[in-house]
């Protein structure tokens, strides 16, 4: 019977080596699943900020745009699943603030669109004034070709006084088109103004789940050193901003002095 305990001995070793191997093995899976679930959360929280940032860039059409979120919410929503707590709870006040700073902007939006029906239905009304306008003094000029009897003298200054009161209503409609013009221009300054604040303020949310990522991962960061970076970024980005919509306003001519 003793010569079997050594061989037990080695057994029991070989299968707590096994089991070390496997747990190990499985832990390391995890990890790397969760690795991959975290990075393409971390992704899609990138393109958030992005979007943000291009809201106000009419040059983008909306299909475009919606491409830069296209898969983001399935890829944050894994951090419901995968994730701790304090990871939940950051993703999730990210995802907060950028729903709140979206419905703002889409508003601002909206209030632009509405601006350019606006304007758009008074373009036409010029144009409809201004062949009106026309039509009036071709009669003028016809009367004036015929013989100066009193109809046509009668109908000649009838149709004067009805160009004139037409001459001023069209002043009228050209004052209030520059005047849309200069609204439209502060419209879309106020766009372009909160769709680069959102997506700057937004960084600090991102930074958070970003250290929130990192722990769970086990990859140690001095989170002060880091919020410090951010914070330092955040300040030159500002200032930077800042003097952007200076400058846009300046170059508008609607600055008030």
């Amino acid at each position: 019977m003793a010569s079997y305990i050594p061989a037990l001995i080695a057994l029991s070793g070989v299968a707590i080596t096994l089991l070390y191997n496997f747990m190990v093995q499985s832990r390391d899976r995890r990890i790397a699943l969760r690795k991959e679930v975290y990075l393409q959360a971390a992704e899609a929280m990138a393109g958030f900020q992005e979007y943000l940032a291009n809201f106000a860039d009419a040059n983008i059409p909306q299909d475009k745009h919606k491409e830069m979120l296209k898969g983001a919410a399935a890829a944050v929503n894994k951090i419901h699943v995968a994730g701790e707590i304090e990871t939940i709870r950051r993703f999730e006040a990210a995802g907060q603030f950028f729903a709140e700073q979206l419905q703002k902007l889409q508003r601002s939006r909206f209030q632009l669109i509405l601006h350019d029906m606006k304007m758009s239905n008074l373009t036409d009304y010029i144009e409809r004034v201004e062949k009106a306008l026309s039509g009036l003094q071709t009669m003028m000029q016809g009367l004036q070709r015929e013989e100066p009897t009193e109809e046509n003298v009668r109908q000649w200054h009838g149709t004067m006084e009805l160009y004139q009161r037409g001459e001023g209503r069209l002043n009228e409609l050209i004052d209030e088109r520059s005047r849309l013009i200069d609204e439209r221009l502060r419209l879309q300054l106020a766009l372009v103004n909160g769709a680069l604040s959102a997506s700057t303020e937004f960084r600090v949310y991102l930074a958070q789940a970003n250290l929130a990522l990192r722990n769970e991962l086990k990859l140690s960061l001095s989170e002060s050193e880091y919020m410090g970076i951010i914070d330092r970024g955040l300040q030159r980005l500002r200032r930077s901003f800042e003097e952007f919509t200076r400058g846009l306003e300046e170059d508008a001519g609607i600055r008030e002095e």
